[in-house]
């Protein structure tokens, strides 16, 4: 299925509202430069709002290695390009030499120095020797300090051309709400901790 741990969410936002979030990591502490790409679903787990991450793409040894052993982001290979010329912007992740996503939008007026940005919810399984029973499994989540925002928004459109056996193509949107393009500073995780 889609989401294998709706018995662990409930959705907290009306709408089925999902993020789909893209960067480019040219100085990160311990793991190196690297990009990825990650879709962000708001939900809820008891009082604790937060949002899942189902999917991640990364594009080094060392971030992959980070993200999924470490933490247990949910994490395999792929490259994240983003280009920007005049406000017009083109996104792309590849995996495998196939395109799966492609985004293009356009953005401009005042700069948005804050954002609301919920605690990341992970859900990491370890699997047993014999790859049928799980050795353990908990709800991981953590907090990223955001600081030094600059970013516009505007319009925008995603798509799958070409996502072959990708899960990530069933989150296809209906409709687009909002694009918003910018850097910021991020320290990651100013907090974390096991929720279950």
């Amino acid at each position: 299925t889609l989401f294998p741990y709706t018995t662990l969410f409930r959705s907290p936002l009306a709408g089925n509202t999902v993020a789909m979030c893209f960067f480019l990591c040219p100085d990160v502490t311990g793991i190196g430069p690297h990009n990825f790409t990650m879709p962000c679903i708001p939900v809820r787990h008891g009082d604790y709002a937060g949002q899942f991450v189902p999917y991640l793409y990364t594009s080094t040894d060392a971030s992959l290695a980070c993200y999924r052993e470490g933490q247990g982001w949910p994490a395999v290979f792929g490259q994240t390009e983003i280009k920007e010329a005049d406000g017009r912007i083109r996104a792309r992740v590849t995996r495998d030499g196939r395109e799966i996503i492609r985004v293009a939008a356009t953005v401009g007026g005042d700069s948005i120095n804050s954002l609301d940005f919920l605690p990341i919810i992970l859900y990491k399984e370890i699997p047993s020797f014999d790859g049928k029973t799980c050795d353990d499994a908990y709800l991981l989540t953590s907090t990223s300090l955001l600081t030094n925002l600059d970013f516009k928004a505007g319009t925008g459109e995603l798509d799958f051309p070409c996502p072959g056996d990708e899960t990530i193509a069933r989150l296809k949107p209906t409709k687009i709400i909002s694009a918003l393009y910018g850097t910021l500073d991020d320290l990651y995780p100013e907090t974390i901790r096991v929720l279950k």
